[in-house]
């Protein structure tokens, strides 16, 4: 009954998906593991019409882990309501630094990004985020490298921010760890592999998690997150 419980709560903490914006689609979803984990996904329009978003993976399995979904949701979405979207290095250090102070030793690997105003414009935060993002353009998809140590673990860590050109028509897709379950390889075939595989998908989240061949739930050991950003017109 508790897993039960806070599987519902996560799903509730969850935004709206699809979320449809001027010149923008967003569309999140999480396929639960056998076991209770942390994956987490938000995103939000703030007042000047850019857009905050973020993925995030918290280290372990049990309830300490799903506890980390409306911690997060709490930090996240704290920070819209501040002038942090035009600052994502703090931004990411307010999130590390609610992580730290719930004293469970846990860390988490975490995508943290703002899409300007005019769409156009992309700019990124990583903490030890893998796969790395996906950036699908015209029948092909590349991987958008992120460079940081967990949060939680690294009070002084710096992590530069990734610009990002959003093209008409450009995705970005953001996974958790958990979509390469289950592959073979060493982490270049299992990245080269899945790059192949999404080049081709059009579709939303559904699609796209299809495509990448994850396991069933009764098999899956970890949680698997997607976040689909679309640029989709001029606003």
């Amino acid at each position: 009954r508790e897993v039960l419980i806070a599987r519902e709560t996560q799903a509730r903490l969850a935004p709206a998906s699809p979320l449809e914006l001027p010149g923008l689609r967003l569309e999140q979803r999480i396929l639960p593991a056998a076991t209770l984990s942390g994956d987490f996904v938000d995103y939000m329009a703030l007042a000047d019409g850019a857009v905050l978003f973020c993925l995030g993976d918290v280290s372990g399995h049990g309830m300490h882990a799903a506890l980390f979904t409306p911690l997060m949701k709490g930090v996240f979405r704290g920070l819209g309501q501040e002038t942090f979207a035009s600052d994502l290095e703090a931004a990411r250090a307010r999130c590390d630094d609610a992580l730290r102070q719930t004293g469970t030793r846990c860390h988490a690997a975490v995508c943290l990004g703002v899409v300007a105003a005019d769409r156009a414009h992309m700019r990124r935060v990583g903490a030890a985020q893998f796969p790395p993002p996906f950036l699908q353009f015209a029948g092909t998809c590349r991987t958008v490298e992120l460079v940081g140590k967990p949060l939680g673990l690294f009070r002084d860590a710096h992590y530069g921010e990734v610009p990002v050109e959003l093209a008409p028509g450009a995705r970005l897709l953001v996974f958790s760890d958990g979509v390469l379950d289950g592959r073979r390889g060493d982490d270049d075939v299992r990245i080269e592999e899945l790059s192949r595989r999404l080049a081709v998908v059009t579709g939303g989240c559904a699609e796209l998690l299809s495509a990448t061949g994850v396991e069933p739930e009764a098999l899956r050991n970890d949680d698997v997150a997607c976040l689909l950003i679309e640029r989709t017109a001029a606003p």
